[in-house]
């Protein structure tokens, strides 16, 4: 079986759903594949569901980076970082829009509380946790029209000229069926290795194939 596309999302989670919705913003044609359900197969549907970000005027993303930095203990990576921080607040506006349950306060603000190593509230409460999180990307993710492929497992990035990749191959976990796809992109978005810790609250199936 082959499929032709124009990118190629890998995995399921937060970051799967978001790049196959920011991709179909494009008006491009777009692949998700997941080795498990969309929304239920990452560690983003055994977690809570919170971003933080800057909200409140006597707060700073500079401050916040400072702090990032010292609760890291100087391994952070600092471009990584700054767009972690400098984007966040943006990246909670857009997952809201698409339907993303957080909570309110009586004055219509997001109902945030501080974690370890914040000087200030800065992260917002989801209703319901990772599973409503997750569920609203899912939603969004169908509503988009993406083109999302279930139990199906990419086992091979293919290589092209010049190197650059040009699709993979996968195998059907239920029918055993293989499959290639082809892409002009393709997005790398496989989760986390939660499984390499002998304890984790995460989805079983986060082995870190990617």
């Amino acid at each position: 079986k082959s499929i032709v596309t124009d990118v190629i999302v890998i995995g399921g989670g937060t970051a799967g759903a978001t790049a196959a919705i920011e991709a179909r913003n494009f008006g491009v044609d777009v692949v998700l594949v997941d080795k498990g359900r969309l929304g239920f197969s990452g560690s983003s549907c055994t977690s809570d569901g919170e971003t933080s970000a800057v909200f409140s005027t006597d707060d700073s993303p500079e401050q916040y980076l400072d702090e990032a930095f010292h609760g890291g203990e100087g391994v952070s990576i600092r471009k990584l970082t700054e767009t972690l921080i400098y984007e966040s607040k943006q990246a909670v506006e857009k997952l809201s829009i698409y339907g993303v349950p957080y909570a309110k306060t009586s004055s219509g603000d997001l109902d945030s509380y501080r974690e370890l190593g914040m000087s200030h509230p800065r992260t917002p409460k989801v209703l319901g946790g990772g599973p409503a999180f997750m569920l609203a990307l899912r939603k969004e993710v169908m509503h988009r029209e993406v083109k999302v492929f279930e139990n199906v497992m990419v086992h091979e990035l293919l290589i092209g000229q010049n190197n650059v990749p040009c699709g993979c191959l996968c195998i059907d976990i239920q029918t055993g069926e293989h499959v290639v796809f082809n892409a002009k992109a393709i997005v790398l978005a496989a989760g986390s290795a939660t499984r390499m810790f002998p304890y984790s609250t995460a989805n079983f199936l986060t082995k870190g194939d990617g």
